[in-house]
């Protein structure tokens, strides 16, 4: 269960980084501007804050369960949308 909180919280807090930097002027792609307005805006820390929490989950998962628990949870990211079909 750990892996699965631990990997919910990692795509949260990614999608949430990426709304933010979607947002962002294109102007400030590929340059340190951008950074500079990302850290700015309270959802884009809100993502950092959870995928931090992604990885205290993920070490507690590490320690409390099997490595073969955590691993498939991690690589298909813990969701169900996570399986894309590909062979």
């Amino acid at each position: 269960m750990w892996a699965l909180t631990a990997a919910v919280l990692y795509g949260t807090g990614a999608a949430l980084q990426q709304r933010q930097a979607a947002a962002a002027p294109s102007q400030a792609a590929g340059r340190p501007r951008l950074l500079l307005l990302l850290v700015q805006r309270p959802w884009w820390l809100l993502g950092i804050g959870v995928e931090l929490g992604g990885f205290a989950t993920h070490a507690v998962a590490l320690r409390t369960g099997p490595l073969t628990m955590d691993t498939p949870q991690r690589r298909s990211g813990g969701l169900p949308g996570g399986y894309r079909g590909d062979p």
